[in-house]
């Protein structure tokens, strides 16, 4: 792809599929670099807006990733996709009222995913409401092919989970109480 750009510049194709590559590739800053160049073509185009939005929450630049997710949830009228992404960067930016007002409109959907459940638990987990995080989790776990893999998204969350202020001791327990 990178010699196709050299031979034919600021190609749309090459532009979205050398900014996939990075994506992939764990290099969001530079698939963001290529999914601008294709956002300036084509700027409405909400798929490449979630793209970006998805790049700059992987560089941890939540409030402009958020921009990007609203816009995209607006425009596509209750994208669960922008929607979830919008909770997971208002819960890691601290606005968990936000978090759990889109997580709750993702719950009430009659196919609420594991990862909805398990992602409202951490907001009430963090903020310290116990009991309704336990229920939360039970759901997670409930909807998950097994224990097994409940932990090992639950785990994929501790360095967050951390970050946000819970102990590895209340981690711990956590999932004692959910056995």
């Amino acid at each position: 792809y990178k010699q196709a750009d050299i031979l034919q510049p600021d190609s749309l194709w090459t532009n979205k599929h050398l900014a996939q590559c990075y994506k992939l590739d764990g290099k969001p800053d530079e698939a963001l670099e290529y999914y601008r160049k294709v956002e300036a073509a084509q700027p409405d185009n909400l798929n490449i807006a979630l793209q970006i939005g998805q790049c700059l929450a992987r560089m941890e630049n939540y409030q402009e990733a958020l921009a990007y997710f609203y816009k995209v949830e607006y425009l596509e009228k209750n994208s669960n996709t922008a929607r979830r992404a919008i909770a997971w960067c208002s819960f890691v930016s601290g606005k968990h009222e936000e978090a759990l007002k889109y997580y709750q409109l993702l719950l009430e959907q009659p196919k609420a995913k594991a990862q909805d459940w398990m992602n409202a638990a951490h907001v009430h987990f963090v903020d310290r409401r116990i009991q309704t995080a336990i229920e939360h989790y039970r759901k997670a776990q409930e909807a998950e092919k097994s224990h097994s893999d409940f932990i090992g998204k639950f785990n994929n969350d501790r360095p967050t989970l951390l970050a946000l202020g819970l102990e590895e001791e209340e981690l711990n327990i956590m999932l004692d109480l959910l056995i």
